[in-house]
């Protein structure tokens, strides 16, 4: 009878720790840290900033960093109106020897916080948006809205998105991870 009982804890035990540690894969500071490794490991990475007015796009600027022996190849395209109201687009190069992840946060930066599926999907208020995002930015109209999607323990991609509280123009920012 005592053998039942103690292979009976012994196997709550277990099957406690077993949910423990699956759901810790989920917490807030366990996705920051899977995006922070995923970012170590990249090889072709794409940070993409845009913003619309309505339906037509006034800026636009995109980074593809490309691993490569000294660290990353990177090729910057920025697009906006010239003085002649046409969109232009500019092409520069540069190096890089790392590349920061593109998303800095605790548990006490978003409004909400749900992983479904691989995928996370946050809301960010306004006072807290610069600093998860790590660039200054027009503050959103309400919440910036975060999806992260993950392939196991690595970010596929994220999108940040929100409607500017002074411009009232969408912002975008997609992050691409290519292993």
């Amino acid at each position: 009878m005592k053998l039942r009982k103690i292979f009976a804890v012994a196997m709550l035990a277990l099957s406690l720790a077993a949910v423990l540690c699956a759901c810790s894969d989920n917490s807030v500071a366990g996705r920051m840290k899977a995006i922070e490794d995923s970012v170590k490991q990249v090889n072709v990475y794409t940070a993409e900033l845009t913003i619309t007015d309505g339906s037509t796009k006034v800026y636009g600027y995109k980074a593809v960093s490309t691993r490569n022996e000294q660290g990353y190849a990177v090729e910057i395209t920025e697009g906006r109106f010239n003085s002649s109201f046409e969109y232009e687009e500019n092409v520069s190069e540069r190096s890089v020897t790392e590349i920061a992840a593109p998303l800095k946060f605790t548990e006490d930066d978003f409004t909400v916080f749900a992983v479904n599926n691989g995928t996370v999907n946050a809301l960010v208020g306004k006072a807290k948006l610069a600093s998860v995002i790590n660039v200054s930015s027009e503050a959103p109209l309400g919440d910036a809205r975060i999806t992260i999607n993950f392939d196991k323990d690595k970010v596929t991609n994220i999108t940040v998105t929100y409607h500017a509280e002074t411009s009232g123009q969408d912002v975008s920012y997609v992050y691409t991870f290519g292993y």
